[in-house]
């Protein structure tokens, strides 16, 4: 496929669109292509320690085709892989019971009147904590000991099926390979 683009510049358009789109998530797949990646090295000392080489990790940058890779990687992860993960954590609470199971669970010792919550073969509503208790007041913008929560809702499959597209053909016209 002939591009009329370098993938500098592809890059560069997408993380300009998304920062436009989602300042929160331009971010995170901003994080994911400065990551770079590691290398093993091996260097040949001189003189008197010549026989023994020294070999060592460091971080390169991607290349702008590497780059790009890990974007659309990463908003993958994004816009089909956390939905699916969702979906399949709120399929997995279904057969789930909340509450007590017996009256003669040790969680009730000491209740006169049993609890009885009924709640197998729905779907629950699940949020999850965003920090956990053990960052401090202050670290990541947290102002308050109150916990910050974000509900799990179900996305449909066609939505994951049409995000799942995009991002195909997103793929596809990042694709710098010679002979597509």
């Amino acid at each position: 496929m002939k591009h009329e683009y370098n993938p500098q510049e592809a890059l560069d358009l997408l993380i300009r669109k998304l920062n436009d789109a989602d300042q929160q998530l331009a971010a995170h797949v901003r994080a994911a292509v400065n990551a770079g990646t590691d290398v093993q090295e091996i260097q040949q000392p001189r003189g008197r320690d010549a026989n023994k080489p020294r070999s060592y990790r460091r971080t390169v940058p991607y290349s702008p085709e590497q780059a790009l890779q890990v974007a659309v990687d990463a908003l993958r992860a994004h816009f089909v892989e956390q939905p699916m993960f969702i979906n399949s954590l709120l399929d997995d609470m279904v057969p789930a019971s909340l509450g007590p199971g017996t009256t003669s669970s040790p969680s009730l010792a000491g209740n006169d009147k049993p609890i009885h919550i009924k709640t197998e073969g729905t779907e629950k509503a699940i949020e999850i904590e965003l920090y956990t208790e053990t960052q401090l007041v202050g670290e990541l913008g947290v102002t308050s000991r109150e916990p910050e929560l974000q509900p799990m809702a179900r996305v449909s499959a066609e939505e994951i099926r049409l995000q799942q597209s995009n991002l195909n053909r997103l793929r596809d016209l990042v694709d710098f390979r010679e002979g597509l």
